[in-house]
């Protein structure tokens, strides 16, 4: 899942970014780091110095799957958060949410809730022009990647709910 969304964030911020910008060569910096820790680092720095960006849902989420692969989850969620709190529909964030807030057994009804919002976006997401960089088959073929994650992350918190 970690491997997937952050790819999924790279295209799609790179493609929002004025090439040659201050914010576009520190994103640059970002993606290119290949140590985990130092990738943290960097998107922290650039959440810093360029807080009102328009990637900064990208960031969040960038930073959220770099905890989620530390299995550090209170953090994942924090950065879960703020990710949708700047773009609602944000299927990485809904279902990294899911998965965190069900495993912690921490709020199970917002996990559900999560969980839900993400299956309603992937769908809408299908009905959408596959992303820079995807071909409608590795479009379809990533929705359904995501669809398959949300539904058993959902399919867990209400189980052990």
């Amino acid at each position: 899942l970690g491997l997937v969304l952050s790819l999924v964030v790279t295209v799609n911020a790179s493609a929002q970014l004025v090439a040659g910008t201050p914010q576009d060569e520190f994103f640059g910096r970002v993606v290119d780091a290949t140590d985990p820790n130092e990738r943290l680092e960097l998107a922290m720095e650039f959440a810093q110095e360029f807080p009102d960006s328009i990637v900064m849902g990208q960031i969040y989420t960038m930073i959220m799957t770099i905890y989620n692969q530390q299995q550090n989850s209170p953090s994942a969620i924090e950065y879960g958060e703020k990710a949708i709190a700047l773009e609602e529909s944000n299927v990485e964030a809904l279902i990294a949410l899911t998965y965190n807030l069900a495993l912690n057994r921490g709020n199970l009804t917002q996990a559900i809730e999560y969980g839900q919002r993400a299956l309603a976006a992937i769908e809408t997401m299908r009905a959408t022009e596959p992303r820079a960089g995807y071909t409608p088959e590795s479009w379809n073929e990533y929705a359904d990647n995501l669809q398959a994650s949300a539904e058993g992350y959902l399919t867990y918190a209400e189980t052990i709910r």
